[in-house]
């Protein structure tokens, strides 16, 4: 352990500092009007644009309502860009030694894309998106027992709901909706604004060895 004294702006520092950290663990401070919560303008800055995982951590009230029991929840959004995301999360949840809840939202509006069409054809292909995603990492990690989560429905809103019985939560940078050179997706920002267990967002890029 070291520390450092930069006279220099906050943000451009530790974003300089995440081109070579593991991670950067920042807390998520700010209050809102609307839903007493928001992102502070340092980890919202370091969200967007660090290019190692962030992991916000929220109030200590929240934080001791936390099990060490309660998995770590993953959030999948069917792109191999999440790779990284899913790495890290199997690795937490090894370290902890609890299971891994994967989330998959296989519409994003919460309606069936096609009226009229068998809804099971939609479940099935986000049963095979899960599968296709979470190849390999249970021989990887076969001490991790993995729990499958299919929705029909925004993620973020099940994300956050499902935090509330996780003690982590991992996500990717941007999903499905992203586009190249895009750094923050609307999922990842919601979550880690509304969730009140710690969550970390890792870059698209950050693959770890």
């Amino acid at each position: 352990m070291h520390t450092e004294l930069a006279y220099a702006s906050v943000v451009s520092t530790l974003i300089e500092a995440s081109k070579d950290a593991q991670m950067i663990v920042t807390g998520s401070r700010g209050v809102d009007a609307f839903n007493g919560y928001r992102l502070g303008s340092v980890s919202a800055a370091l969200l967007g644009h660090a290019r190692c995982p962030i992991a916000v951590v929220h109030d200590r009230e929240s934080g001791d309502q936390i099990r060490d029991e309660s998995p770590v929840l993953l959030g999948v959004d069917g792109t191999p860009a999440s790779e990284a995301a899913t790495a890290l999360a199997f690795e937490e949840a090894s370290l902890r030694e609890v299971p891994l809840v994967a989330l998959h939202a296989w519409s994003d509006v919460g309606v069936f894309p096609v009226l009229g069409m068998d809804w099971q054809v939609y479940r099935d292909q986000g049963e095979e998106v899960l599968g296709e995603r979470l190849a390999g990492w249970h021989e990887r990690y076969p001490d991790v027992h993995v729990q499958r989560r299919l929705v029909c429905d925004v993620p973020a809103r099940w994300l956050v709901q499902e935090s509330t019985k996780a003690q982590l939560v991992v996500l990717g940078s941007h999903g499905r909706g992203g586009y190249p050179g895009m750094r923050l997706g609307s999922v990842s920002s919601a979550v880690a604004q509304s969730a009140r267990v710690p969550v970390i967002v890792v870059p698209n890029e950050q693959l770890r060895d």
